[in-house]
């Protein structure tokens, strides 16, 4: 039970961390429920090995007080009692309904290894607007780097990304942001195009913008002129997604070419393109290549 052994260390974070939270949170969430008449609720899901537990939650009414506690994530307090019972983690795959459909195998023998976690790489992505590919590959990519560090990394990012609220389900074509005009598009979609394009030896240009690039363009009207001139202008990071949400609009995906560059060379290669890289120090372009 090799896996056991390796997971100890994230069990024992779990353990002290839940046992903090639920002491220090006790109070008032006993008054709050108390007051609001909150009631508990228990949903059947499938944890570690298939084996199905009760997953435990506070419910609060539409008042005020039961509206404020909702916003605040109180109604999930319960569930360090199913931290410390061995039930979920603060960290893995979703924990499925009990009638929700499986993945496929594979996938499946790969999140039976792992406790279901509050938060999962699947939710951060989503909150990031980086829904690449599915739940089901974030799932297996975490199973296979499941360490106590990237636990706390993940955690880290879900405090900044809490902050960002829901994930986008609609938006607007196009976002202005600080006079530069950016396509609201997915990853899908600008890879389809890009291949389009390729296939129709139609040439374009396409820039990545992130929140410095956008400060720059303020500043160099050359640069700001270069960009309106672009057939399609990206939003990258993080800095713009928070942006478009300060001026009253939404990212749909954060398009970045860290993440484009591999999929695009995928696709490349399977119709039997190719790419010509510009640019870098002597011997990157080689070693991309190579790549």
């Amino acid at each position: 039970m090799w896996w056991h052994y390796r997971r100890t260390p994230k069990r024992l974070l779990d353990l002290l961390a839940a046992a903090f939270l639920g002491i220090a949170l006790f109070l008032p969430v006993f008054l709050l429920a108390l007051y609001a008449r909150a009631r508990f609720h228990c949903r059947p899901r499938v944890g570690r090995e298939g084996e199905l537990f009760g997953e435990w939650t506070l419910g609060f009414g539409e008042g005020r007080c039961g509206r404020c506690c909702r916003r605040l994530g109180l109604e999930g307090y319960p569930r360090l009692w199913n931290i410390l019972a061995g039930d979920l983690s603060f960290v893995g795959p979703r924990p499925l309904a009990a009638d929700e459909p499986r993945p496929e195998s594979a996938v499946q023998a790969a999140r039976q290894v792992s406790r279901p976690g509050l938060y999962c790489l699947w939710w951060l992505r989503e909150r990031s607007n980086m829904t690449f590919g599915t739940e089901w590959e974030a799932d297996l990519e975490y199973t296979e780097r499941c360490t106590c560090r990237r636990d706390v990394g993940i955690l880290l990012r879900v405090a900044l990304a809490s902050l960002y609220g829901a994930p986008v389900t609609t938006s607007e074509p196009l976002v202005e942001l600080l006079g530069i005009r950016i396509n609201n598009t997915t990853m899908d979609e600008i890879l389809a195009e890009v291949e389009a394009r390729v296939a129709a030896r139609d040439a374009a240009r396409l820039f990545f913008v992130n929140a410095d690039c956008l400060n720059v363009a303020c500043r160099n009207r050359e640069y700001a002129a270069a960009l309106g001139r672009a057939d399609a202008v990206l939003g990258d990071g993080i800095g713009v997604k928070l942006g478009s949400r300060l001026t009253g609009q939404s990212i749909r995906q954060n398009v970045n070419g860290t993440d484009l560059l591999p999929r695009l060379c995928e696709r490349l290669g399977q119709a039997g393109g190719s790419l010509y890289l510009l640019g870098a120090r002597p011997g990157v372009a080689e070693a991309v290549g190579a790549w």
